[in-house]
């Protein structure tokens, strides 16, 4: 049950950013910070496009994962 609320944080987080996502030529980093060092819950993100524009909502906290991504 909890990776399926993380699963369903994580793809609201990014269908937020969709306005960016048309706008740039794709995903270059991305963070998504949790509550805890558990990652059961997604409290913000922040996304780094191709383009160098950035979006994000949310808050960061010492806990999180990042993923980088060719552009």
């Amino acid at each position: 049950m909890k990776i399926l609320k993380v699963i369903v944080a994580a793809t609201a987080a990014l269908a937020m950013s969709g306005s960016a996502v048309a706008q740039s030529e794709g995903m270059f980093h991305r963070w998504i910070y949790y509550s805890s060092s558990q990652q059961t819950e997604i409290v913000g993100y922040i996304i780094t496009w191709c383009d160098n524009s950035v979006t994000g909502s949310g808050s960061l906290t010492q806990y999180y994962d990042e993923e980088w991504y060719d552009c």
